[in-house]
């Protein structure tokens, strides 16, 4: 996203294949993540995201669920669990995550160690650089160290406690 909340070219990629997704299904609820990573925007990334797809799709703003706290692929696992667990709690639903191909197997594992059932991920087509990837696994490895705890006791009280204890972008929260 730019400083002016206009998504990037493969954010916009990925709401593009959502919205095909959501018209063909029509979910009940769409949770859209992304906290204010921008200093230099008014917006958070999920208003951002719902401000293109508004103008897109033909769903009511009432299907729509912002989250304004997660600021990356654990923080999106997370406040994603919350809510479902908050708002759903006969825990009938299914989770279908739209993101970059590199980044596929990284967020299928976080999100299936949160929720502990089966996630759908769809990604868009590009190609996986190197770095891409080298960075996913260091990513993912940090993860696997300090979520151990959290993989064995999966309770919702410990999610928040395990962000801000075990993750640098969260500490404040």
């Amino acid at each position: 996203m730019n400083s002016k909340g206009i998504p990037n070219y493969t954010t916009k990629k990925r709401i593009n294949i959502s919205i095909n997704y959501l018209e063909k299904y029509k979910p009940k609820k769409i949770l859209l993540m992304g906290g204010k990573y921008r200093k230099d925007c008014k917006l958070t990334l999920s208003e951002s995201m719902y401000g293109y797809m508004s103008k897109k799709c033909k769903l009511s703003r009432n299907n729509f669920f912002l989250d304004r706290k997660s600021l990356d692929t654990v923080g999106d696992a997370i406040f994603s669990k919350l809510y479902m667990s908050k708002h759903n709690s006969n825990n009938k639903f299914n989770i279908y995550v739209f993101t970059s191909k590199y980044h596929v197997f990284r967020t299928n594992y976080i999100f299936n160690k949160i929720f502990k059932k089966k996630v759908n991920i769809f990604s868009v087509d590009e190609k996986i650089s190197v770095a891409h990837k080298d960075k996913e696994l260091a990513s993912l490895d940090i993860f696997k160290k300090n979520f151990k705890l959290f993989i064995k006791d999966n309770k919702n009280r410990s999610l928040i406690y395990f962000l801000k204890k075990y993750h640098s972008l969260y500490g404040k929260i």
